[in-house]
């Protein structure tokens, strides 16, 4: 007969046998020694040994002469062990827990149950335990994750890809919304660092477009942000999911990323996003100590957004209306002032012309930064639906680095609310409506665009930069 036990009320293992209840002794050569559990309160002195195997066998057994056995202390032991299990996965309330354990006891064994208080305090306690999360790693080598941080809320994969090196890339997302991802054929991503746990330098989100709404489909926190990381997350998608190749993906303005994406997706257009696009302008404007000039003199406000408004020419016409630009009666008078910019502007975004006086390849093509068929396709220009996300994101959080734990169990109630506005999405629920001045400026944008054949390109810059601000 296999050996049977219970647990007792400190999580060790009660050798059942014949009624008696026996704590473990000691370890021998294959076989463990377990003694009465009443040793101390009867001098009971009675041992049983077993081999080693849980479902083994008893090899030698002695008589308990001081008691007998206890048939209903056993049983309530049980009980107790019980409506502690079902404390861990029920929603019920506790006094509900206890009578749904009790209800079936023979009076002989309810007379000794502790009472109806007690049991609620022990099933309390049980859930508080199962609330506390593990400690927090001291080094990322140390992070293991398992049991309930590895699946959401309905117990389904969430953790599909966890690299477990010094390097750590951890990759959270489910099989919906991986078939999701596929199915989308315009991709946004962007990270976010705020909120990240200790060890982690960002969260990076991947989302897709269903029925005009954006959706977080794969979450991912990474050590670094080199090309290799990226290629390592970008080969384990292609590995999870068939076929997986987006028409479309727009991204932030980071080398590293963009590499790794024609690396593993050649076919793909890559769009850099405009609201970063003018935050990089900006900042150089910032570290040229230009923005009090940029706040008092609406004149070199107007100028700078014209170097803005060039995302939105036609590919082609791109350097010639750069050019155009620089010979400008203003840009000339204010060569000095503008220098920097200029040098900046072309190394960046335009490429900076040679002894032939052709252009050397810019860092970021223009091809990447350009607006012009996106606006007369209605296609999205930012990720500002990412950058929102991240902003809610973080704000719930209500912490910098916080723990890995606390970390994930957002990220599954995140993962939890996006089920449901997609399950809303596929019912036919209308997605949300554009503030009214966001309309007003994209329907601005479009009759300036859709006119660009009728205008001077000085003037159509102009009628752009009247709708831009950094």
């Amino acid at each position: 007969m296999p050996l049977q036990f219970i647990v007792s009320q400190k999580g060790n293992k009660l050798l059942l046998h014949n009624g008696y209840l026996h704590t473990f002794y000691k370890e021998g050569v294959n076989k463990f020694i377990w003694r009465c559990s009443e040793y101390k309160t009867y001098k009971c002195t009675s041992c049983y040994t077993t081999t080693r195997e849980e479902i083994g066998d008893i090899i030698k057994e002695s008589v308990h002469y001081s008691h007998a056995p206890d048939i209903a202390k056993v049983k309530i032991k049980e009980i107790i062990t019980n409506i502690k299990e079902e404390a861990k996965t029920s929603v019920l309330t506790p006094r509900n827990v206890v009578s749904r354990a009790v209800e079936i006891l023979p009076t002989s064994i309810i007379g000794q149950l502790p009472n109806i208080e007690k049991m609620s305090k022990t099933i309390r306690r049980e859930r508080i335990k199962q609330q506390k999360p593990p400690a927090n790693p001291v080094n990322v080598g140390e992070l293991i994750i398992s049991g309930e941080y590895s699946v959401t809320n309905k117990g389904e994969m969430f953790l599909f890809y966890d690299n477990k090196i010094q390097k750590r890339i951890l990759i959270f997302s489910t099989l919906e919304n991986l078939n999701m991802l596929k199915e989308c054929s315009s991709w946004f991503g962007d990270g976010t660092f705020r909120s990240v746990p200790t060890f982690f330098s960002q969260l990076y989100t991947i989302h897709g477009t269903k029925n005009k709404q954006s959706f977080p489909l794969v979450y991912i926190l990474m050590v670094d942000r080199s090309k290799d990381s990226y290629i390592e997350v970008l080969k384990a998608l292609k590995s999870a999911v068939s076929s997986l190749t987006p028409q479309r993906i727009m991204v932030d303005f980071e080398m590293a990323f963009i590499s790794a994406y024609k690396d593993e997706f050649p076919t793909t257009e890559i769009k850099g996003c405009f609201f970063h696009f003018q935050q990089c302008l900006w900042r150089k404007i910032q570290s040229c100590g230009l923005q009090q000039t940029y706040g008092d003199d609406v004149e070199f406000a107007m100028q700078i957004r014209s170097l803005s408004a060039l995302a939105f020419i036609p590919t082609i016409n791109v350097i010639r209306t750069f050019e155009e630009l620089l010979d400008s009666t203003y840009f000339l008078e204010n060569d000095e002032l503008l220098s920097p910019i200029i040098n900046y502007f072309e190394d960046t975004w335009i490429g900076r012309p040679n002894r032939n006086n052709r252009r050397r390849s810019p860092q970021f093509d223009f091809c990447m930064w350009n607006c012009y068929d996106s606006v007369l396709k209605h296609q999205p220009r930012t990720n500002n639906a990412v950058e929102g996300w991240h902003h809610a994101f973080n704000r719930a959080l209500a912490a910098n680095h916080v723990t890995i734990w606390k970390f994930i169990n957002f990220l599954k109630q995140e993962q939890s609310l996006q089920e449901v506005k997609m399950e809303q999405s596929l019912s036919g629920e209308p997605s949300p409506k554009k503030r009214k001045k966001y309309n007003d400026y994209d329907e601005r944008l479009f009759k300036i665009v859709s006119q660009y054949n009728e205008m001077t390109p000085m003037n159509y810059l102009r009628g752009i930069a009247h709708n831009l601000k950094f």
